[in-house]
């Protein structure tokens, strides 16, 4: 059973973590719900542990996000809140409501138990039904007709004169109305030829909260506030994705360019490569309120893409570092 933690508290989710360690769960731990759905994605979780206040949505929203998934529809999800009562749980549809306050012991056992009630359940085969016995009648008792009355002789029929009437030629029956011509259907002028293998263009970043759905695709955004720059870049090169990184900052926006879990471009106004990846992890830590939108793409997608950076991601957060701490 893998299982998912959805807590902006490091210590407080860490500790849940460690006591589902002591059951047959495999726990993880995402920061925000923007978080949690890229991980939900990208390891297809059982079972999804939420509090109340996520960051930058509150669990009942994130409940709905994934309820409204087809794919994502069938995830067991725990709700940890003091104001929302079981019968208001049961009327949404979330499977467990736990009281705020408890410690991880106490959460893994209400969710243990609640695992294997559904098991048990899904186990036991429906009862058969039996047809109800209809009695077959009685039979009706055989009773013999009387003997038919004598039948007189009939009398000799009397010829009659009968007048008859005058015989009326038919009417002729009308022509049928001539059939409908419908005028020829008006074909189309053929359009011109379709490009093939032409990727759609990034969506500018001002319209960076329409963005939703890139094709069959989910396209992942959220706050930079409730997940850092260098967490969400590793996250992206764990789940080797390919795609576009972007950016709204306060100052301006930026990109970083993925290539099968490796990040191979970034760019920041007329900066690009290593120094504009620095650049873009130093402004968000410095200002407040950026919003980030990652875009997969196929890697043809991908063909015009500079190949400007060849350092892995640790050696690039590494060397961020080193350029905010001699800055300071």
């Amino acid at each position: 059973m893998k299982v998912l933690i959805v807590d902006p508290d490091a210590a407080r989710a860490t500790s849940l973590a460690e006591a589902l360690n002591g059951t047959a769960a495999q726990p993880a731990i995402a920061p925000s719900a923007s978080f949690a759905l890229t991980m939900l994605e990208w390891n297809q979780q059982d079972v999804i542990i939420s509090r109340a206040q996520v960051g930058d949505m509150d669990g009942q929203e994130l409940y709905s996000m994934i309820r409204a998934d087809p794919s994502t529809k069938g995830v067991r999800f725990v709700l940890i809140a003091s104001d929302v009562t079981p019968s208001q749980a049961a009327q949404l549809g979330i499977d467990l409501v736990i009281p705020d306050g408890l410690i991880g012991p106490a959460i893994v056992t209400r969710v243990v138990h609640m695992m294997r009630r559904d098991s048990m359940a899904a186990a036991v085969p429906a009862p058969a039904v039996t047809p109800p016995v209809i009695p077959s009648p009685a039979p009706s008792p055989v009773v013999s007709a009387p003997p038919p009355p004598p039948v007189a002789p009939a009398a000799e029929p009397v010829a009659a004169t009968v007048a008859m009437p005058p015989v009326v030629a038919p009417s002729p029956s009308p022509a049928p109305p001539a059939p409908l011509i419908s005028p020829p259907a008006v074909t189309p002028a053929a359009s011109g030829p379709a490009l093939k293998g032409a990727a759609p263009p990034p969506p500018p970043l001002t319209e960076l909260e329409a963005v939703g759905m890139n094709g069959a695709t989910r396209t992942f955004q959220g706050a930079l506030g409730s997940l850092s720059l260098e967490d969400l870049a590793q996250a992206i090169v764990k789940g080797t994705k390919t795609g576009r990184l972007l950016l709204v900052l306060g100052s301006g926006g930026g990109m970083i360019a993925f290539e099968a879990g490796r990040i191979v471009h970034a760019e920041v106004g007329n900066t690009t490569g290593e120094t504009a990846f620095q650049s873009l992890v130093a402004a968000s830590r410095r200002q407040s309120g950026g919003k980030f939108c990652f875009i997969p793409s196929a890697p043809r997608d991908l063909a015009n893409v500079p190949k400007t950076i060849t350092r892995t991601v640790a050696e690039l957060l590494n060397g961020a570092a080193q350029a905010m701490n001699e800055e300071k």
